[in-house]
């Protein structure tokens, strides 16, 4: 399940309704397809996956920070959210992360 998000602005989430965690959910493609384009970007590791759903951690080259992404196949799209482990602020990192994957998938 795709989790919304907390009161601390350090997530985003297709499945939060609030403007400032609101992400929209990506375009429908193969969850093997997906699993391939994130598995590509740096310090990401596959934590657990279905024929529907892929979790994966992202974690920070220099200060080892690590973010949890969830993606969950539901109907004509994909439920996305990306939410850091520790601190308050992300500075935009999990919003740019989702937004980079979407270019991906739309080329």
């Amino acid at each position: 399940m795709i989790d919304k998000c907390s009161s601390k602005p350090n997530c985003v989430s297709s499945n939060d309704n609030r403007d400032e965690f609101y992400i929209k959910p990506l375009p429908l493609i193969k969850i093997e397809n997906l699993k391939k384009i994130v598995l590509n970007l740096p310090g990401a590791k596959l934590v657990s996956e279905t024929d529907s759903f892929l979790h994966i951690v992202f974690t920070s080259k220099l200060l080892k920070f690590k973010d949890d992404i969830k993606f969950e196949i539901s109907g004509d799209k994909i439920e996305v959210s990306s939410q850091s482990r520790t601190g308050y602020s992300d500075l935009g990192v999990n919003r740019k992360r989702v937004e980079q994957i979407r270019q991906s998938i739309e080329i």
